[in-house]
């Protein structure tokens, strides 16, 4: 057994590491009705589901969402057939935007609702629930919301969660409200936010690597980096098309994906059970999506470990043949790096510099295509201007679309309006461009999750390299914080035998 699974063997066994009672604080919903699509609703219902499904139902869960249990319409999706007429429709795309053309509102369906999710509702239970937590407890925070970007230059990892009414809560404060808990409570958060990475130092005091580590034991899993946004947050009713970071995770837990159906086992090691760890490299294997999901001894790492420099000769550099990096990896890490170098098809001793390289072509060739994008995209102004004026010279009343004349003309004359606009010579333009800049655009997008999955990869070597490094360190004490937060990410939802 390597020295790195030992002392985490060893850490299951120790006092500080037994688990006491499992408590669950969930935040999800959007900022507004606009913002609250109704796949955060069903990550919620889904989350339930497992917890139920791993027979831990019974432990005390405080679950805030949206506007808690006020009744209105809250939750936004969009509905299997499309109603909206072809004149509003062209109308909009003329005069406005499509945005929420298509959609429609409901009030949430969420059940044991504890309230809304606001700051306060947030600070008031770390201060009355979490400072009731005993030693040995673990909280498990899970957040399925939207994300912001960090405002302070200086610190770009301070990142958003946003609760009802567009009001945020930042990854200082949540560290602060963290370390407020009763000694000996340990936490694992689940992040599935846009920028939800940077939530990942709460692992230090105020987030601030720079105060040191935090006092107790916190893990966390994370959508992806702090400076990205992540995959989700669609109206699509239909759970079959979700792809997002909380999904596959939960779903590797529970051994089953949200819509039921079995899937392929994330007990990698084979010992009955499925870890958070397990449930983590599982998202990253098999999520299809721009994401590039994080775990805390990532962020530990980045902050605490480095590579090779003049004032280091002796640690490990990124220039490394790739059986070099294997010797290092433990099981896990192992299963990763070859599914990730068999999906990318990358082979050889230089497959590490091969992911580097071919990543910044693709950064590269991504930015070649949005300037195309911005060119085509002068052209489609260009031909809807000339459409606008061929309507407006006809009927100037729809310069406005919610004067009720305009309203009037849509509902009487809708099919003489879009004949005007078909008929133009102009038309056929319009749409070769918008057509041109969906084709742009979704290029692009494809070649971020091109690059996203080389970027998994990049993390997990990187990872491997810079935890033999803190080694190579000799700093004990960023060690065995190092060895705490790996086996706490080594844990299970429920027992180990659920």
């Amino acid at each position: 057994m390597s020295t790195h699974r030992l002392c985490a063997f060893l850490l299951f066994l120790s006092p500080m590491a037994i688990s006491g009672a499992d408590h669950f604080l969930t935040i999800g919903g959007g900022y507004s009705p606009a913002g609250n699509q109704v796949s955060i609703e069903k990550n919620i219902q889904f989350y339930q589901r497992v917890i139920d499904g791993v027979g831990i139902s019974s432990a005390p869960h405080d679950l805030y969402f949206s506007d808690g249990k006020a009744p209105g319409r809250d939750v936004q999706f969009e509905p299997a057939e499309s109603n909206v007429p072809d004149a509003n429709r062209l109308l909009a795309k003329l005069f406005g935007s499509e945005k929420y053309l298509d959609l429609q509102y409901r009030d949430h369906e969420v059940e044991k609702v504890t309230g809304m999710t606001s700051p306060e509702a947030i600070e008031s239970w770390f201060k009355k629930t979490g400072a009731k937590l005993e030693k040995g407890d673990r909280l498990i925070l899970y957040a399925t919301a939207h994300g912001g970007r960090s405002q302070d230059k200086k610190n770009l990892h301070n990142t958003k969660l946003y609760l009802w009414n567009t009001r945020p809560i930042d990854v200082s404060r949540v560290a602060e409200l963290i370390e407020g808990l009763p000694d000996g409570v340990q936490v694992t958060l689940i992040m599935a936010q846009c920028y939800s990475g940077g939530f990942a130092h709460t692992i230090f005091p105020s987030g601030d690597p720079k105060k040191g580590d935090q006092e107790r034991v916190v893990a966390g899993f994370f959508s992806t980096t702090h400076d990205r946004m992540a995959a989700g947050c669609t109206p699509d009713i239909d759970e079959e098309n979700y792809d997002e970071f909380s999904s596959h995770f939960w779903a590797a837990l529970l051994g089953q994906s949200r819509t039921g159906k079995p899937i392929e086992s994330a007990d990698y090691d084979g010992d009955g059970s499925v870890s958070f760890a397990e449930a983590h490299a599982y998202t990253v294997l098999v999520s299809e999506t721009i994401d590039i999901p994080q775990k805390t001894s990532d962020a530990f790492l980045r902050k605490r470990s480095q590579f090779k420099d003049k004032e280091h000769p002796k640690l490990l550099s990124k220039e490394i043949p790739f059986s070099e990096i294997e010797k290092l990896a433990n099981s896990l890490e192992t299963t990763v790096l070859s599914r990730l170098s068999e999906s990318l098809d990358l082979e050889g001793e230089k497959r590490y510099g091969t992911a580097r390289k071919r990543a910044e072509e693709i950064a590269k060739k991504r930015k070649q295509l949005a300037e195309e994008e911005k060119k085509e995209k002068r052209n489609y102004d260009s031909a809807r201007s000339a459409l606008r004026q061929a309507v407006t010279a006809r009927w100037p009343e729809v310069a406005n679309l919610l004067k009720p004349e305009s309203i009037r003309l849509i509902t009487e004359n809708g099919d003489e309006l879009v004949s005007v606009v078909e008929s133009h010579p102009r038309h056929a333009a319009w749409i070769k461009s918008g057509e041109k800049r969906k084709q742009l655009v979704d290029e692009r997008f494809r070649l971020d999750k091109d690059w996203a999955k080389l970027q998994r990869f990049l993390v997990a070597c990187d990872s491997i390299l810079l935890e033999e490094n803190l080694k190579r360190l000799d700093r004990p004490e960023s060690w065995k914080r190092y060895e705490e937060v790996i086996a706490a990410e080594g844990e299970f939802l429920g027992s180990s035998e659920s």
